[in-house]
Parts: structure tokens; C-alpha cells; sequence
């Protein structure tokens, strides 16, 4: 290979494929994280309006659990664009720990707002149970962009996402059986 050959390739990245992520993140427009927050925001109040999806009704319990586990990524997408929107500009998405303290606080209020606005759509209901697994969701995405940030290896970014879902799936497994258990109790 000659001199020239080498002149143009370019260097390997270095880090896993979730640290390049939060890198190219880091470095987009804010103005793009604003507006995908604000759409997926929407996105979401849109579709708490809606009447519960019927693989809910048709395959209970199990019908049930699979439609609450989609709460988490969902927050997941939410803590994350949210992070991404509100960074400065070549900051990290997660700096401080104080930033994934206040992702946390934002997840929680939406959430429970979005609870909330769920209790006045026909055929749903609004369960603290559900904000429980939206925290889970939205959480995890925080620390593992965090951990992306600070270069965890492969094998760390691995257990972190694993502990990540089996949290997220334990948290809707409660939102599943905890409020069937509980019938006298309507805001589980």
C-alpha cells in the first residue's frame, strides 16, 4: 500500500457504537433535538387520546404486560431527545449528574401527566403503576447515555442494557398484575 493509499483512509473509531452516537448528538443542531422533542411530545399526547390498541383487550394479561412494557422505550425515546434538545452546544448530553436528575423529574411530570390526560379518554385509564415504568424507561436512557458519554466499553454498555430491560419488564409487570390485584384501588 502506498503512501497515498494511506493519506486516505480514514482512522478507526474509537468507542462503542453508543459513545460515537453521543458524539454525533453532541455535535448536531440543538434546533434538531428541539424540534424531534416537541414532534415525539405530541406524538405521544396523541396517542394517550387514543382508545386502548386491542392487543391490550384481546390477550390479557399477557396482551396487557406487552402494551405496558411499551411505556418504557417510549420514554426511553423521550428522555433521550429531551437530553439532545436541552444540551448546550458541544456539551454533553449528560454532564452532570444534576442533568439526569432533572431528566428523571421531567419524565415524572410528563408521565403523569400523561396519566392524567389518559383518565379522560374512553376506554383507558390513568395508573400510577404506568408512571413507574416510564421513570424505569426514561432513567435508563439517561444512565446509559451517560455511560456512552464517559466510554463504557462493550461489555459494560451490554450489562447496563440488559439490567435496563429486565427493570423496564419487571416495572410493567407490575403495572400489569399490581392494579389486578387491586381492583378498589382504580389509580394503581
Amino acid at each position: 500500500m502506498s503512501a497515498e493509499a494511506d493519506d486516505r483512509t480514514l482512522p478507526a473509531p474509537a468507542g462503542t457504537v453508543a459513545t460515537q452516537f453521543v458524539r454525533v448528538l453532541a455535535r448536531a443542531p440543538r434546533w434538531v433535538g428541539v424540534v424531534l422533542f416537541i414532534a415525539w411530545s405530541a406524538l405521544m399526547f396523541a396517542l394517550s387520546a387514543q382508545p386502548e390498541p386491542a392487543v391490550g383487550r384481546i390477550l390479557r394479561p399477557l396482551g396487557a404486560w406487552a402494551h405496558n412494557s411499551m411505556h418504557a422505550p417510549e420514554y426511553a425515546v423521550f428522555a433521550g431527545l429531551f437530553l439532545w434538545a436541552t444540551t448546550r452546544a458541544g456539551g454533553k448530553l449528560t454532564a452532570t449528574s444534576a442533568r439526569i436528575w432533572l431528566c428523571a423529574a421531567v419524565v415524572l411530570v410528563w408521565g403523569a401527566s400523561d396519566e392524567w390526560h389518559q383518565s379522560f379518554t374512553p376506554g383507558r385509564d390513568s395508573s400510577v403503576c404506568d408512571v413507574l415504568t416510564d421513570i424505569c424507561g426514561g432513567v435508563s436512557a439517561a444512565l446509559l447515555v451517560r455511560a456512552a458519554e464517559v466510554g463504557a466499553s462493550a461489555a459494560r454498555m451490554l450489562s447496563l442494557v440488559v439490567l435496563a430491560v429486565l427493570a423496564c419488564a419487571l416495572a410493567a409487570l407490575i403495572a400489569t398484575l399490581l392494579p389486578a390485584t387491586r381492583p378498589d384501588l382504580t389509580w394503581l
